[in-house]
């Protein structure tokens, strides 16, 4: 078995179909990959659509659990994975054609522990059967985890990567269960490890934004969770900085590498403020976390301005933000603006 397809499930009827069709559609002999739907205790009819497509495909695996999201789901799909190399794709979301036969031929070809591809935001199928271009890895494109974190403005979402199985394993990188955001330490995680990586600009992946995620929700009630899981990944950041402080690399790549993993970091606590803002929650709130930010020098956000957010508009706020009175000033703009402020 070459390859793992692992796909979560849940709630996704209007959308699962549309995935597994073109994970059907990438040029992969069906003898040599599995398709891996965990079944997240779905409440919809996401399960019978699965189970229809089985009847035409042998070769999906259905496994079904009690919801325990997201994070959990893709972990209990990686370790029922068989195949050589594992891909994780959100069921919403789907593949153009012939994409991922290629993806899997330079897997082998260079010998990779993971590699590395693009993506589209889509609101639409529009894409679904478009061939993907010829995807090409050269030798001299092979570099290590630190060198792509250093130079690139690489992405935190798992369905950027394919990934050596054993590799992933050996390493016992897993997804946090029981908070949003999972996707950055992981690939933080998978990326520094990662001794031979590759990346193609190619667009493989469409991601289908849904105005019912919960992570761009606006539902007053759902604010404090979405905040307490940014708060859960910028402190995640602090042992991954202090793993690339340790690195035995030289030490101007080392200094590149720290002050993009520090921006990203910040990045969390830059758009986590903005979701404080849009919320009802009491300034008394950002009060208590803004000296558990300080504590791990995420806040002020000294190192976020830079190459990947570098416009006005990105420094204003940031400025804003930093300041305790510009902090002040965009909480009662906000709040007058919504009429939430009391």
């Amino acid at each position: 078995m070459k390859l793992s397809i692992v796909i979560p499930t849940y709630n996704i009827e209007l959308y699962i179909g549309r995935c597994i069709e073109s994970v059907f559609s990438q040029g992969l002999d069906p003898k040599e990959f599995e398709l891996i739907i965990v079944n997240d205790g779905t409440k919809d009819n996401s399960l019978s659509i699965v189970e229809e497509y089985k009847l035409q495909y042998p070769n999906i695996v259905i496994y079904t659990q009690k919801n325990a999201g997201l994070a959990a789901t893709r972990n209990k799909g990686l370790t029922l994975a068989k195949g050589t190399y594992v891909y994780f794709l959100d069921g919403d979301d789907y593949l153009i054609s012939n994409a991922l036969s290629q993806v899997l031929a330079v897997m082998e070809e260079q010998d990779l522990d993971v590699i590395g591809f693009n993506t589209m935001l889509t609101a639409s199928s529009k894409d679904m059967g478009l061939p993907s271009p010829t995807i090409t890895i050269r030798d001299k494109d092979v570099v290590n985890g630190y060198a792509y974190i250093a130079n690139s403005s690489y992405r935190n979402e798992a369905w950027w990567y394919m990934i050596r199985t054993e590799f992933l394993l050996n390493l016992g990188i897993t997804f946090s269960e029981g908070q949003q955001l999972e996707d950055s330490l992981f690939t933080h995680r998978l990326l520094l490890n990662a001794e031979r990586f590759a990346y193609t600009d190619v667009s493989i992946h469409r991601y289908f934004q849904r105005v019912d995620s919960i992570i761009h929700t606006r539902e007053p009630n759902l604010y404090k969770q979405v905040i307490n899981d940014f708060m859960l990944v910028i402190l995640g950041y602090m042992p991954i900085l202090q793993d690339i402080s340790d690195a035995q690399i030289e030490d101007k790549l080392k200094q590149k590498c720290l002050q993009r993993v520090q921006c990203r970091q910040q990045s969390f606590v830059f758009f986590m403020m903005i979701r404080f803002l849009k919320s009802n929650l009491k300034y008394k709130f950002l009060q208590e976390v803004i000296p558990q930010l300080k504590k791990v020098n995420a806040y002020p956000m000294h190192a976020l301005l830079g190459e990947e957010y570098s416009g006005l508009k990105y420094k204003v706020v940031v400025t804003m933000l930093n300041s305790k009175i510009g902090l002040r000033i965009s909480f009662l703009l906000f709040r007058s603006k919504q009429k939430v402020f009391r």
